[in-house]
């Protein structure tokens, strides 16, 4: 009361009476105040932190006309009736949320801002591993803090060139795939409700290698076949990491690009034809080259041939089927006829003895009537109808020029030579000339 009666020049009952006629008026003129004509504003610093010895400036706003201002620390007042403007000198403790209120028929208060003390009673100190990177690598920090007697949520901020680039409750930052903007000054602050410790600086140096100039390589040939597949492979012998891949075709049209930590990437060409041909080249830069580095040219062709194998394997799907089964059929007649040859062997040999022998035919228990035909063995020479059959008589066997004769049998002869007055007409030799054969 006493400073604020100060700053308005007058004694303490004259700065009652006259907080006492703004409430009059504001009462019959305003009726109750809302909560939105206050608003309260951080004049110096317009952050809200302040370090010891430093000046807090508040300013209350109130839109509504003439009022009698309270100033609030922590929900708790600390002035009575004062005037829109609030000083004072910050130390350790003078760091909180604060407010500006009026009353009428109830009290009404702006929105509480946050004042921050940066507090000397404590170091802390910042250790980066490593100091000197490169690009591509991690960078570790660590802030230590010494043992703390304030209790309370611990808030860490880490800054960059005076820039917050993180906030978190742990005491440890770490940058991955460092690149060269990361190099820089860096600290850690550590915040306890309204207090906060800074740590000094510490500079970090980030450096890289320049990328080396890329090979591009076509498997499996520069020469390629229709409807395969090919890969193209850019590589590069060092550079830092990561490294920008750009493939082209004919110098112009990029067709992928990947960003990678290793030093050479694919890229596969499927299905292979006619318009895969032209000429591939790949670049690569990293954050150390200003200029992409460009790979040779490499020319691309699909051979001419791949049209001839095509057709002919199509021809010889669509033949070798046919060739098959012409095959089969060739070796079924074969065997049909290698079997009837068989037959025709078995017919050729007399069931009986040699006919040199002259003895009785093996099947002579059989009915002749079971026979269809007789064999008949013929040799140089011969003579005819002296059986009156119609077949032939062997009068001498020549091994050398002798051949194999079938004739239809007579039964009704043949049965009437073996009965009565013809029996002594029948020699041994009629016996081996009409041999039967079975029926088949």
């Amino acid at each position: 009361m006493e400073g604020a009666a100060a700053l308005f020049g007058h004694t303490t009952c004259e700065m009652k009476c006259i907080c006492l006629l703004q409430i009059f008026l504001q009462i019959t003129l305003h009726g109750t105040t809302q909560a939105q004509d206050l608003e309260l504003l951080v004049i110096n610093p317009s952050n809200g932190v302040f370090k010891e010895g430093e000046k807090l400036k508040l300013q209350c706003r109130y839109s509504a006309g003439l009022a009698c201002i309270y100033w609030f620390k922590d929900a708790i007042r600390i002035s009575v009736c004062s005037n829109y403007i609030y000083e004072v000198l910050m130390d350790s403790n003078s760091g909180g949320s604060y407010q500006c209120g009026v009353v009428f028929s109830r009290w009404q208060k702006s929105k509480p801002v946050d004042v921050v003390t940066i507090a000397s009673d404590m170091k802390l100190s910042l250790v980066v591993t490593p100091k000197a990177t490169m690009l591509g690598e991690n960078i570790t920090m660590n802030c230590l803090v010494p043992a703390v007697k304030w209790t309370g949520p611990k808030l860490f901020l880490w800054y960059r060139n005076e820039e917050l680039v993180a906030r978190n409750n742990q005491p440890q930052y770490t940058i991955r795939r460092a690149k060269r903007s990361d190099g820089a000054s860096y600290r850690c602050e550590l915040q306890i409700k309204y207090r906060k410790w800074i740590s000094p600086e510490v500079d970090v140096t980030v450096t890289g290698i320049a990328v080396s100039k890329p090979g591009l390589t076509i498997h499996p040939g520069k020469e390629l076949m229709n409807g395969n597949t090919a890969s193209l492979l850019c590589s590069v012998s060092n550079g830092s990491t990561p490294i920008t891949y750009i493939f082209y075709k004919d110098s112009d049209i990029e067709l992928y690009r990947e960003d990678s930590d290793l030093t050479e990437i694919t890229y596969k060409l499927s299905n292979v034809n006619k318009s895969t041909e032209g000429s591939y080249s790949c670049s690569v830069t990293n954050e150390v080259t200003e200029l992409p580095v460009q790979s040779e040219l490499v020319a691309v062709a699909v051979a001419a041939t791949v049209i001839v194998q095509s057709y002919t394997t199509t021809i010889t799907a669509t033949v070798l089927p046919l060739f098959l089964i012409a095959s089969l059929i060739v070796l079924i007649l074969y065997k049909r006829r290698n079997k009837k040859k068989d037959k025709s062997s078995s017919f050729s040999q007399p069931q009986g003895e040699s006919i040199g022998n002259e003895t009785q035919p093996s099947n002579e228990q059989q009915s002749p009537s079971n026979f269809m035909h007789a064999f008949v063995g013929s040799a140089t020479n011969t003579d005819t109808g002296a059986d009156g059959l119609g077949g032939k008589r062997l009068r001498k066997s020549d091994s050398s020029a002798c051949c194999v004769t079938y004739s239809t049998i007579n039964h009704s002869k043949t049965e009437a030579r073996s009965k009565g007055k013809q029996m002594e007409e029948w020699d041994s030799r009629d016996a081996y000339v009409y041999e039967n054969i079975p029926r088949t």
